[in-house]
């Protein structure tokens, strides 16, 4: 599905520290910083919320708990103010919501690389410069995701 404004996907392909979060709000700033109006898009892992969308933060405040929205959307809504960050399993739904209500003009989907419903502009994949690739075993062999 192909929303109508860019689209980047921030992930990587082990489990775990390689800076995902960081590189979301950096890439949120920067864009904004660029006259962009970015939101970023988060599944919400670990959340109570179970609705097809959860605005954890607007252009002006935070709304929800990291209890609700899972503690890295609420990191991130923190880190970056005035960029609207939402949750959802659903990201497509996440991104109109996005677009419709604070007119987000670029949208960053935050851990994004398990979901391929969404179509992509540009994937940013980061690994662990140290030790990239693990033992080159998969889960639960190893910390390769895919």
């Amino acid at each position: 599905m192909k929303l109508p404004c860019p689209v980047i996907g921030v992930g990587n392909l082990t489990v775990g520290g390689t800076g995902k979060t960081p590189t979301v709000i950096l890439l949120a700033n920067l864009l904004r910083e660029k006259g962009r109006r970015p939101a970023v898009l988060s599944r919400g892992y670990g959340g109570r919320s179970g609705g097809p969308v959860s605005i954890v933060s607007d252009e002006n405040r935070i709304l929800m708990e990291w209890c609700e929205a899972g503690d890295e959307p609420v990191l991130i809504a923190r880190a970056i103010p005035g960029v609207p960050v939402l949750t959802g399993a659903k990201r497509h739904l996440t991104g109109r919501a996005a677009v419709e209500q604070f007119n987000a003009d670029v949208l960053i989907l935050d851990d994004a690389f398990q979901h391929r419903q969404l179509f992509r502009d540009l994937d940013i994949v980061l690994i662990n410069a140290a030790f990239p690739f693990g033992n080159g075993q998969l889960l639960p062999g190893g910390p390769l995701r895919e």
